[in-house]
C-alpha cells in the first residue's frame, strides 16, 4: 500500500477551479524556477506564477483533433483564474453482489471440497478481471492526458493508485480526471462478468464516490467522505425498484468539501443541501448503467446537462448563468417566473435542460440542475470515452 500524503496536494499536482484572482501564467518550455532574479521579480508585479507547459502536439493531429487539444488547454488555463481554492478528488471504487453471485454459484456446488475449490477459483478471478479492469483504466487515463500535452512524466503526478485489493480500490488525482477515470473504468467493466449461474452471465457491478477536496483537507478526511459517497451509491442500487435482475447495478455519488472537518454525508446534505422551501438541491446519487429505471438519476442525463450548459456559458458567460445554481434557494414560483422570463427572451433553458424541479414518488422535490451547475467545473468539456461512455443512461 502506498504511504499517504499527510495533505492532498503531496504529491498530486493540482489544478484550480471556480472567481478570479491575479496571476501570470507561464506557459512555455521554460519553467520558472529557471528564470534569472530579475526577471522572476519583473514577474512577479503580476502576481502569483503559475507554470503550465507548453502542450505536445502531435503532428498527425487532423483539425478536429487541433481543435480539440486547443479547447481543452484554454479551458485548463481558464480554470486558473478560479477563486484560488484548488481541488483534487479522492475515488472510492467498491464491487457489488459479490457475496451475492459466490453463494448463487456456489449452490450449484453441493460437494463441499469442489465449493472450497471454487470459491477459491472465484475469489481469484474477481481479482484478475478488477486488476485488468484497473490497468487497462489507467493506461486509457495516461493516453487521455497525453493527447491534452499532459503526458509522461507528468501523468504520475497527476494520477496514483493509493490502495487496490480486488474490487476495493482507492485512487488519488486531478480533480478534471476523477469523471474521465470512472468513465473509462465503467466503460471497461459493463462487459466482464464474474461467472454463469443458470447458463446467465453474472454481470460485473460496481459503485463510486468521488470527494473533490481543497488543499485544507488531508487524505483520511477525503477518503471518509469518498467512502460515504460510495456507500450513498451503493445505498440506491440496492432498492428494490433500482435493482437488476435482483442485482445492485452501477451508481456513482460525489460530494465537494470545502472544509477540513469531516463531516456526515447525510448530516451534511441535510443540513446544507435542502432549501426553506423544502427543496433538495442534491439528486445525486446516478446510475452508470445503461437504460437506467429513473432518467432522472442517469449519469447520462448528468452529461446532457453538463455539455448544455457549456454551451449556454460559450454564448451568454456564465456569470450570467450563476443565478441558476445561487436562486434555487428563492421560492420555486419565483425560481420558475425568472426561467419563464427568460424564455420570453430568447433564452430556452428547459428545452436546452429539462424541467428545473422533479418530484419523486415519495413527493420530495429536487433541483434538478444543481448538480450540473456544481461538478461543471471538475468535468471536462470532452468527456472520456470509453467504449462510448456518454451512453450511459
Amino acid at each position: 500500500m502506498a504511504l499517504l500524503p499527510e495533505r492532498i496536494s503531496e504529491p498530486i499536482r493540482h489544478r484550480a477551479v471556480r472567481e478570479a484572482k491575479v496571476m501570470l501564467i507561464n506557459c512555455s518550455n521554460h519553467p520558472s524556477r529557471l528564470w534569472g532574479p530579475s526577471q522572476r521579480e519583473a514577474a512577479s508585479a503580476y502576481g502569483e506564477i503559475r507554470d503550465i507547459p507548453f502542450p505536445q502536439v502531435d503532428p498527425r493531429l487532423d483539425e478536429a483533433g487541433i481543435r480539440r487539444l486547443v479547447g481543452d488547454f484554454a479551458a485548463r488555463i481558464e480554470a486558473l483564474g478560479a477563486d484560488g481554492k484548488d481541488y483534487r478528488a479522492v475515488l472510492h471504487v467498491d464491487g457489488n453482489n459479490i457475496g451475492i453471485t459466490i453463494g448463487r454459484i456456489l449452490q450449484q456446488t453441493p460437494d463441499y471440497q469442489k465449493g472450497i475449490r471454487t470459491r477459491r477459483r472465484l475469489n481469484g478471478n474477481i481479482v484478475r478481471l478488477y486488476k485488468g479492469i484497473l490497468d487497462k483504466t489507467v493506461a486509457q487515463l495516461r493516453a487521455y492526458c497525453g493527447q491534452r500535452g499532459r503526458g509522461d512524466p507528468d501523468f504520475a503526478h497527476e494520477f496514483q493508485i493509493i490502495h487496490n485489493n480486488g474490487d476495493d480500490i482507492n485512487c488519488m488525482c486531478n480533480a478534471d480526471l476523477a469523471f474521465p477515470f470512472l468513465d473509462f473504468f465503467y466503460g471497461n467493466l459493463k462487459n466482464a462478468c464474474i461467472g454463469e449461474v443458470d447458463g446467465q452471465r453474472i454481470p460485473l457491478y460496481c459503485c463510486g464516490g468521488i470527494c473533490f477536496a481543497t488543499q485544507a483537507s488531508d487524505f483520511h478526511t477525503a477518503f471518509m467522505m469518498a467512502e460515504e459517497c460510495c456507500e450513498s451509491a451503493k445505498k440506491a442500487a440496492k432498492l428494490e425498484k433500482n435493482l437488476r435482475n435482483g442485482l445492485a447495478g452501477s451508481w456513482i455519488d460525489f460530494q465537494i468539501c470545502d472544509s477540513a472537518h469531516f463531516q456526515e454525508l447525510d448530516m451534511l446534505r441535510e443540513k446544507s443541501f435542502v432549501t426553506d422551501g423544502n427543496v433538495n438541491l442534491a439528486l445525486r446519487p446516478y446510475c452508470l448503467d445503461e437504460a437506467a429505471k429513473d432518467r432522472e438519476y442517469a449519469y447520462g442525463r448528468l452529461r446532457e446537462r453538463i455539455r448544455a450548459l457549456r454551451s449556454m456559458e460559450r454564448e451568454y458567460g456564465m456569470r450570467r448563468l450563476n443565478w441558476l445554481g445561487e436562486d434555487y434557494s428563492l421560492d420555486r414560483l419565483v425560481y420558475l417566473e425568472r426561467v419563464r422570463r427568460l424564455k420570453e427572451h430568447g433564452i430556452d433553458l428547459v428545452a436546452l435542460l429539462g424541467a428545473p424541479f422533479y418530484r419523486d414518488e415519495d413527493k420530495n422535490t429536487f433541483a434538478t440542475w444543481y448538480d450540473a451547475l456544481t461538478v461543471l467545473p471538475f468535468m471536462p468539456e470532452d468527456p472520456a470515452r470509453s467504449g462510448k461512455g456518454d451512453k450511459h443512461g
